[in-house]
């Protein structure tokens, strides 16, 4: 995907951000100003940010309503990167606006289908596949099964107390937890090496202070400490695991630490290299 297509994306996902909050104040009976009532309906027919619709944008998210509806974001649908879209979106709309690397990692591309990419890292070829995790994609994956060398899981740490666009009444962690121990148990990954990934840390550490995890698991034992919090999430992984622990290797990761990114890839190359192994299919 070239650079510049990416400005479409930043520019829709910004519109339907703030239209995802204004549609949860109404789910949340939450009150918003009288002098913006106007505007919410305008902007809820819009698909695309533009330059005028820009000032717009800024006086809704200035409201109180909106921001509360905001801080029960764990409540509802919403981009996790949704304030730096209202941030930067004067530069969006500027002419000549080039997204950056950062801008391009703050995007939320759900993954449709299969996409399969071939690269060369630190002499090792790989070859990415990378599936849509929701449930209506999974029945796509099979044929994807064959040969694969290693799996790299992703489980986001802030989701912990989120539900599933699909089904609302289910946990996304839940969710991941249970899908994780489907796929370790599978005759397809008997020998197969799990990377799982423990993803936006960031966002996980800011999370817990205001909305601790032992609000949403009984089961959780301890002060709510950035580190207890951690360990708790990576314990339930380690637990269902399916196989020989010597298959499993995790990590704590940020996407948007694009040094903390090539550490870890560094150390996956690292254990190929030397364990003897060919990474043909990762997934």
């Amino acid at each position: 995907m070239e650079m510049t297509s990416f400005i479409d994306v930043l520019l829709t996902r910004t519109i339907y951000s703030i239209n995802a909050i204004i549609s949860a104040t109404k789910m949340l009976n939450i009150e918003t100003d009288d002098s913006i009532e106007e505007t919410l309906g305008m902007l809820s027919t819009q698909k695309k940010l533009t330059e005028e619709l820009v000032p717009h944008v800024k006086k809704v998210w200035e409201d109180p309503g909106i921001q509360t509806a905001f801080r029960r974001r764990n409540e509802f649908q919403l981009d996790s990167n949704a304030p730096y879209y209202f941030e930067n979106m004067d530069r969006f709309i500027q002419p000549g606006f080039q997204p950056t690397l950062t801008d391009i990692l703050q995007v939320r591309q759900k993954t449709s289908g299969i996409m399969d990419t071939n690269f060369n890292a630190g002499g090792l070829e790989f070859n990415l596949v990378d599936v849509g995790g929701q449930r209506s994609e999974r029945r796509k994956w099979l044929h994807c099964f064959d040969q694969v060398s290693a799996v790299i899981y992703f489980i986001s740490l802030e989701e912990y107390n989120m539900n599933l666009s699909e089904d609302y009444r289910v946990n996304r962690l839940q969710e991941a937890l249970d899908l994780f121990e489907e796929i370790t148990s599978s005759e397809h990954f008997t020998k197969t090496h799990f990377f799982v990934l423990f993803n936006k840390e960031d966002l996980f550490k800011c999370k817990i202070q205001v909305q601790p995890i032992s609000q949403y698991f009984d089961e959780f034992i301890g002060d709510d400490t950035y580190d207890n919090s951690l360990k708790f999430i990576q314990t339930q992984f380690e637990r269902i695991f399916h196989g020989n622990k010597s298959r499993y290797t995790a990590f704590v990761t940020c996407t948007l630490d694009t040094d903390s990114v090539m550490r870890t890839m560094k150390q996956i190359q690292n254990f190929f290299r030397d364990n003897n192994h060919t990474l043909r299919s990762d997934i």
